[in-house]
């Protein structure tokens, strides 16, 4: 037998076994994860304490007005529609929205909407920022460490609608606040508080 067909015997054995391993394992994986139990199961009890925490953000988390620094919460706002946009100064899509935020906010001027335009930034670094005197908008700031679930987003610009408390549209990225169609949506939601 030449050196060759040694080598080429021993390479094809060699991975017959790192195979027959790798399917071993799989299988093996297979049949442990089917063995698998939860170390936790949530009871009905642990969905009643997360309904209670869950309505509780709504009194517990607040804005505060940029201006006033006068704090205000969902739970303050029942009765209105709030409109509520996460943005940051240095966010490209936030700023480029702001204008056709300020002409649906003009748009609903009188009725119960509440318009919070919010950043999780320093309030002193905001009021500097030139840009934002350029839109009528009310800014606020938050304490991004404790934002609730509820108004939780993986990216901004993050825009909320909340009616009666409770979030009844989101959506991540920019988009045209003035457009026919969310106008209707206010407007919908706009009945249900009256």
């Amino acid at each position: 037998m030449t050196l060759i067909k040694i080598i080429k015997k021993s390479l094809l054995r060699i991975f017959f076994v790192v195979l027959g391993f790798g399917v071993g394992m799989g299988l093996f994986a297979l049949w442990l994860i089917a063995q698998y139990e939860p170390l936790y199961e949530a009871t009905p009890y642990d969905f009643v304490e997360y309904i209670d925490k869950a309505e509780a953000w709504q009194e517990n988390f607040a804005f505060l007005d940029l201006q006033t620094t006068q704090p205000i919460t969902v739970g303050n706002m029942k009765e209105k529609v709030l409109f509520v946009n996460f943005w940051a100064t240095w966010c490209g899509s936030c700023l480029a929205e702001m204008p056709s935020i300020e002409k649906l906010k003009n748009r609903f001027v009188g009725k119960p909407v509440r318009f919070i335009i919010a950043t999780d930034e320093v309030a002193q670094k905001v009021k500097k920022f030139p840009i934002i005197k350029k839109w009528d908008l009310p800014f606020y700031t938050y304490n991004g460490d404790k934002i609730p679930m509820p108004l939780v987003s993986k990216a901004i610009p993050a825009t909320f609608l909340i009616v009666n408390g409770e979030v009844v549209y989101s959506h991540v990225g920019m988009a045209d606040w003035d457009s026919p169609e969310i106008v209707e949506l206010l407007n919908r939601y706009l009945e249900k508080v009256k």
